[in-house]
């Protein structure tokens, strides 16, 4: 058992649980995130998660208190809960390590809850922004490059994650993984809801060496396009017309 304890001898170690609630605590914007956009299973069972991460913590407060009360005469701890064997070591040490398992596996569910979501709404994106003008015409084409390079990234480290995953890699090193395709798939939606942003602002200039603006310049060309195929439609109702006056008049 450590010797850097809270409180004495007869205390918790210190070190143990200030790093893993630290760790819990660094989890939440990713847990929020889930909440907001991953469907309710996931959420459930990560949700399953944290809750046994604080059953386990508060275990050890639990043993360690009932020892500290009664140290002297070592009751029977199965009077008050029947997992509990007594305020040895081995018992805090035992309930710290689940609780980091349950961490590291919530940390997991965390990172791809969120991979399998963006990989989705990426797909919608762009799916969306293609119907409204070709990208290939954004900025001489740059604006497409950055796209496709994203999203190669993104689907490149996702797929990673899901191999080692499948392979029954450890929780921690399918957790990096995940991790990293987060980060991936992260740059790549701001890429897509956010791309003046995104972009570097000396990558898309006119000749004057003026910034380009991609969201406007998307727009200008989706209006554009729309032109063109309203006017391409009237064009073939006008001829469709003609020819079915051409018939009358034969």
């Amino acid at each position: 058992m450590s010797e850097n304890r809270i409180n004495g001898d007869t205390s918790l170690p210190k070190e143990q649980l200030i790093d893993l609630c630290s760790e819990f605590n660094s989890l939440k914007p990713y847990f929020s995130a889930v909440e907001f956009i991953a469907d309710q299973p996931s959420v459930d069972a990560i949700r399953n998660e944290i809750r046994a991460i604080v059953t386990h913590f508060g275990r050890c407060v639990y043993h360690e208190r009932l020892c500290k009360t009664d140290k002297a005469r070592r009751i029977d701890f199965s009077v008050y809960d029947e997992n509990c064997r007594g305020c040895d070591d081995y018992e805090v040490e035992s309930n710290i390590a689940k609780a980091e398992r349950h961490l590291k596996r919530c940390k997991l569910d965390c990172f791809k809850a969120l991979c399998v979501e963006l990989d989705i709404r990426t797909s919608d994106l762009l799916s969306d922004l293609e119907e409204k003008c070709s990208l290939i015409h954004v900025c001489d084409g740059m604006y497409a490059v950055e796209v496709i390079t994203a999203k190669e990234k993104a689907v490149e480290y996702f797929t990673a994650a899901k191999i080692c995953d499948a392979e029954g890699g450890e929780d921690e090193v399918v957790s990096s993984a995940y991790g990293k395709a987060f980060e991936k798939y992260s740059l790549f939606y701001e890429l897509l809801v956010d791309p003046d942003a995104a972009v570097d602002s000396d990558a898309c200039r006119d000749a004057q060496g003026k910034r380009i603006l991609i969201s406007r310049e998307i727009e200008r060309l989706a209006e554009s396009e729309t032109a063109v195929s309203i006017a391409r439609k009237s064009a073939k109702a006008f001829r469709a017309s003609l020819r079915a006056l051409t018939k009358l008049v034969d």
